[in-house]
């Protein structure tokens, strides 16, 4: 059961708790029983329960002013990447693309900036996309990030990793005649 749950279905017994009356009488076989209504049939003595522990939950702290190295969302809500066609190419002939998609949409001012494997990559006309042509076997991990006007991060894509796979040829062997 998910804990939130149980924890209100608890927290809506506790009234009900408080005011009912435990009872405890011991069995035929000598062992103890503690019910909410005395028994018929034996003798049962009344639990006197203490009262019910409550307490205030804590104030909650102030929220603190953002530093200039936390990255401020301004309404982002994720930055995604995705490659085009997959994240493992074997022996591909066009171009390795990485797109981001802001959620919502790239407000006016701001910039996407790419980086592959820790470089920035400049990219023409403000896209939203980065290609490589003809990419050499190996692996690529594309990041993005969402910049300002003053050149702010404002939110970060989580990386994507892409493999590229080349089949290796042996050089053709000559014979002579």
């Amino acid at each position: 059961m998910n804990r939130p749950i149980l924890l209100l279905l608890l927290a809506g017994a506790l009234p009900a708790a408080a005011g009912a009356e435990i009872y405890r009488h011991t069995g035929p076989d000598g062992s103890v029983h503690f019910t909410d209504a005395p028994p018929e049939d034996a003798a049962a003595e009344r639990i006197e329960l203490p009262p019910v522990n409550t307490m205030r939950p804590a104030p909650r702290p102030a929220a603190t002013a953002q530093t200039a190295a936390e990255p401020v969302a301004q309404g982002y809500r994720r930055l995604q990447l995705e490659s085009v066609p997959g994240n493992i190419l074997s022996n591909p002939t066009a171009p390795l693309v990485a797109t981001a998609r802001p959620e919502p949409a790239l407000q006016p001012g701001h910039a996407i900036v790419f980086r592959v494997n820790g470089k920035e990559m400049a990219v023409p006309n403000q896209g939203q996309s980065v290609a490589i042509s003809e990419p050499a076997r190996g692996q690529y991990v594309f990041t993005a990030e969402i910049r300002d006007a003053q050149g702010r991060t404002l939110i970060r894509s989580e990386p994507l990793t892409v493999q590229v796979h080349r089949t290796a040829v042996p050089p053709a062997r000559v014979t002579p005649r």
